[in-house]
This record gives structure tokens, sequence and C-alpha cells, in this order.
């Protein structure tokens, strides 16, 4: 029995997957803030870094522990997780406002992607095989 939900899920994960991995951010001493150097980065790989890190992860912790009173607490640590690695991954300095606004924008592909899956879930979950 194949499920849609599980069909979607594995395609936003191999998809957000390649995004990452392309797109993955070199830093050089010559990159001081690497959205304004490749706009790609902003684009695909923050977005893309988010449902596969933000999105997808907290639906597999959720699938495997879904008590309702820790579901905040699993959102908010693994957010907050992510932004702390996305802005060590991009390496922010002197544009520390700026690169908050823009990894606080980006996330919000990742939160809508979760509440997306989370609201299609039971409707996906029908057999298809």
């Amino acid at each position: 029995m194949i499920y849609i939900y599980y069909i979607w899920m594995m395609a936003s994960a191999i998809l957000s997957s390649y995004g990452v991995i392309v797109h993955w951010p070199s830093s050089s001493l010559s990159n001081e803030f690497l959205l304004f150097y490749d706009l790609s980065i902003l684009i695909i790989f923050m977005p893309a870094f988010y449902i596969l890190f933000f999105s997808t992860l907290l639906q597999v912790i959720l699938y495997f522990n879904s008590h309702p009173k820790r579901v905040k607490m699993y959102m908010g640590s693994v957010y907050i997780l992510n932004f702390v690695v996305l802005m060590i991954i991009l390496g922010y300095k002197e544009y520390v406002i700026s690169g908050i606004f823009i990894v606080f924008v980006a996330s919000t592909i990742g939160l809508a992607h979760l509440f997306i899956s989370v609201l299609l879930n039971p409707i996906l979950k029908q057999k298809i095989i």
C-alpha cells in the first residue's frame, strides 16, 4: 500500500536535498555577505534548507512522537537550531540585522511547507495502490 503523503514527503526531501547540495554557499575571504554575492543562495538554498532540515525533519519527529504537549517544544527547538546553523553557515558578521531578517523570511517557506503538509496529511493518506 502506497500513500500519496509518503510520495509527497519523499519528493520534498529529494528536491530539497538537491537544492541544498547543488547550491551550498562557498564562502571565501572575499565574500563577507554571501546573499549579495550569489542570488541562488537566497532563492534556492535557504528555502530548500528549511524545507529539508525544518519541515521534513519535524514531520519525521512528529511521526514517531506525536505527544500533543511536546509539538510546540519540538517546533521551537528545531526552528531555533536551524536559524543558528544557517547563520553560522552563511557567516554573518557585520550584517546581523539584515541577515536575521533574510533568514526569517526564508524560514517562512519551511513553515508554510510544514503547515501545508500537516493540513494535507489526512487528505493525502489515501491509498493509491
